[in-house]
């Protein structure tokens, strides 16, 4: 029996060639398959740090009198309440937040570091922006003192980051 010089040699030319070219086929495929699923864990790790901020600035928040009329009496303000159209830090606090509503931003995009948040590491770049107003019975937006605010906190890393939305409410009774 007379064995082929050229079998035992090895692979050919040819046979090398496929073999590269379906290796390369299957990398592309793989990384594409894995290329999603790396944003979507990022997307989840600034989500989990946006809601760490947002507790944090709620446990403050929840921490502080409900108006700037309940730092001096102890029954709780009605109609005597702060104007809606005044639900911002007060001109004589000189920056200090007293009150719920003090911590309304104005609609604009504020560094954390601006709340006292002097968070290193992976929450640097995060803003914070945050609007106050008093809600009716029925949870909608009303422009004359009640007994409930609501507070909308929204966060993003960077000025193009994702905007992620909180929402609380606080009661006065």
């Amino acid at each position: 029996m007379v064995v082929s010089r050229h079998n035992a040699q090895g692979f050919t030319l040819v046979e090398n060639v496929m073999a590269i070219c379906m290796m390369g086929f299957l990398m592309v495929s793989f990384t594409s398959l894995l290329a999603p699923q790396a944003v979507q864990t990022a997307d989840t790790l600034t989500q989990q740090r946006a809601s760490q901020i947002a507790s944090l600035l709620l446990q403050e928040m929840y921490t502080r009198p409900f108006d700037e009329q309940n730092l001096s009496q102890l029954q709780r303000c009605e109609a005597n309440c702060t104007p809606a159209t005044a639900l911002q830090s007060e001109a004589d606090d000189n920056g200090l937040r007293d009150d719920f509503d003090d911590y309304d931003t104005q609609d604009q995009w504020l560094d954390i570091s601006q709340f006292a948040l002097f968070l290193d590491g992976p929450y640097e770049g995060f803003e914070i922006n945050i609007d106050v107003e008093y809600v009716d019975g029925n949870w909608g937006s009303s422009v004359t003192p009640t007994a409930t605010k609501h507070a909308q906190i929204l966060t993003r890393r960077g000025e193009n980051g994702e905007v992620i939305e909180f929402h609380a409410y606080r009661s006065n009774f």
